[in-house]
């Protein structure tokens, strides 16, 4: 779904930020676990899967595209900026660290390795060409993490832009796609299955955990006795809206309740029957 009524992208407070940087953290560090834990595993066994075609190794190797490459991490990075609510930000993070636990996986069910031979012209950036072959390790091919995170990503971007910026953002997505083929850092099964992966786990995943983040904010609401407050039930009903909409309102919270709270479900649903029968009074509401 498309959000537009908001910029896309704009400084989110040093608060989300706060919130971001130990989630965020918490994914690095499980990434580093599941990648360099499955790379180590796999430099220990001696079976090796072919999943390259012979007609790939006729691929170009052009080194400069190690820029489009690396600009993953700016995906990363510009998460707290344009995903500005905490839950549109945890559900993202939770959903990369599924496409990682997915990966390694696939990782450990397919050992591979690189067909491609050894470059030794590095192009303009050999530095930048070297850190980035560093990092990918040597082993974890079948899927490509790089395609998966970074289609991902984009996928939740592009939810919030307009036309044009689904376009570049998905122009994006390709090019990033086409520079593992082009630094010969993996092979066209590896792209192809990084971005079934990702799409599968935007489908199918992502609503499931925004809902399970509601009823876990909600829940922590009800226990915490902030469930309610005005800043909860009135604060998103303008002045104009009618009491009929207002009751509307509590009865879409209380149906959100668990089971376990009937009394204070009962009570509120009584509350809002109340509330639907009674004539909004003239001039300003109190």
């Amino acid at each position: 779904m498309s959000n537009t009524s908001e910029p896309f992208w704009g400084w989110p407070g040093w608060k989300h930020l706060r919130f971001a940087a130990p989630v965020s953290l918490i994914g690095t560090l499980w990434f580093v676990l599941i990648y360099v834990g499955c790379d180590a595993i796999t430099a220990h066994r001696t079976t090796r899967i072919r999943i390259h075609l012979d007609s790939e190794l006729n691929i170009p190797f052009i080194p400069e595209m190690v820029l489009v490459y690396m600009s993953i991490y700016l995906l990363f990075f510009a998460a707290p900026f344009i995903l500005r609510q905490r839950q549109e930000f945890l559900t993202l993070a939770i959903v990369l660290d599924i496409i990682i636990l997915v990966g390694g996986i696939g990782f450990l069910l397919i050992p591979a390795q690189l067909a491609f031979a050894r470059e030794t012209d590095l192009g303009a950036f050999p530095g930048l060409f070297r850190f980035a072959d560093r990092l990918n390790l040597t082993y974890n091919l079948v899927p490509s993490l790089h395609v998966a995170l970074s289609v991902a990503c984009i996928a939740t971007y592009a939810a919030r832009t307009g036309a044009i910026g689904r376009i570049l953002l998905w122009i994006w997505a390709l090019a990033i796609s086409a520079s593992t083929l082009f630094t010969h850092q993996h092979h066209v099964l590896d792209v192809v299955a990084g971005w079934i992966i990702a799409s599968i786990a935007i489908k199918l995943l992502q609503k499931r955990i925004v809902g399970l983040i509601e009823d876990k904010l909600d829940n922590h609401l009800i226990m915490s006795g902030d469930w309610g407050k005005p800043v909860d039930l009135i604060a998103p009903v303008s002045l104009k809206s009618s009491f009929e909409e207002f009751a509307a309102l509590i009865g879409q919270r209380c149906s959100r309740l668990p089971s376990g709270f009937r009394a204070p479900r009962a009570a509120l649903h009584r509350a809002s029957i109340r509330c639907s029968s009674i004539d909004a009074p003239a001039g300003r509401p109190r």
